[in-house]
C-alpha cells in the first residue's frame, strides 16, 4: 500500500513539474507576442502622429474648421435635449 502511495505521489509531482514548465513557456510566449504587438502599435501611432502633424502644418485653417465641426457635433450628441 505504501509503495502505491509513493508511486501516486511521484506521478503527482511529475505532473506538477510539467504544468509548471508549460505555464512558464506560455508566459514567455505571451510576453514575446505582447512585446511584438507593442512595437507594431507604437510604430503605427508614430506614423499617424507624423501624418496628422504634417496635415495640420500644411492646412491650418481647414484643420481648425474640422476641429470646430467635430466639437460641435460631439457637443450635440452629448447635450441634453
Amino acid at each position: 500500500m505504501a509503495a502505491d502511495d509513493r508511486t501516486t505521489m511521484d506521478r503527482v509531482h511529475d505532473i506538477q513539474e510539467q504544468v509548471t514548465a508549460r505555464a512558464s513557456q506560455a508566459r514567455d510566449v505571451i510576453a514575446s507576442r505582447a512585446g511584438q504587438a507593442k512595437d507594431v502599435i507604437t510604430d503605427g501611432l508614430t506614423e499617424v502622429d507624423k501624418v496628422t502633424r504634417s496635415f495640420v502644418e500644411d492646412h491650418p485653417f481647414l484643420s481648425l474648421g474640422i476641429a470646430i465641426g467635430a466639437g460641435f457635433f460631439v457637443g450635440r450628441l452629448v447635450s441634453r435635449r
